[in-house]
């Protein structure tokens, strides 16, 4: 079939659609997607689509999307999600992102993790000096019970300093 016989079925094709009314346009565009082989499939969707009111695309959108493996639906949802404005992206992210209170806890959590390994290390470390007094401890480890001590400070100081800076502005 010639480019030219293609571009006038093209053409015909629309020119049907748009003459059917409005609440049938989304059933006809199925119909037709679901018709025609794969090869032709984005010609058809692309002309039934830019034919169709916003209401119908949307039907035709989620129907095609149905039948798309999984890596196709990532692929789709990528690229609607980069021709959105800044703004409608981050509503979207609010929906699927946790909500403040979710992330509160589990930045609590991890303030509560490393304070609990602080107060373990500083035990081990104090009780490592007391040994001392006793008998012969080996240096190596008293040593990496003193950076242990002063990394998970240093997290800790950085966590709240770091928590309490961000919501200060945010007020």
């Amino acid at each position: 079939m010639s480019e030219q016989d293609q571009a006038t079925q093209r053409s015909a094709a629309v020119a049907a659609v748009e003459a059917v009314p409005d609440e049938a346009k989304g059933d006809v565009a199925n119909a037709a997607l679901h018709a025609v082989p794969h090869a032709f499939r984005k010609n058809v969707a692309t002309a039934a689509v830019q034919a169709l009111p916003d209401d119908a695309k949307r039907d035709v959108v989620a129907a095609a999307m149905e039948d798309a493996s999984g890596a196709a639906q990532r692929e789709v949802a990528d690229a609607a999600v980069r021709t959105l404005s800044p703004k409608d992206q981050e509503a979207l992210a609010e929906r699927f992102l946790p909500d403040q209170p979710v992330t509160n806890a589990i930045w609590l959590m991890i303030v509560k993790t490393f304070a609990v390994v602080l107060i373990g290390s500083s035990g081990a470390l104090g009780v490592a000096v007391i040994v001392s007094l006793f008998r012969t401890v080996d240096a190596a480890m008293v040593q990496v019970l003193l950076t242990v001590i002063t990394t998970v400070a240093g997290i800790l100081a950085g966590f709240i300093s770091g928590r309490t800076s961000a919501g200060s502005g945010s007020k």
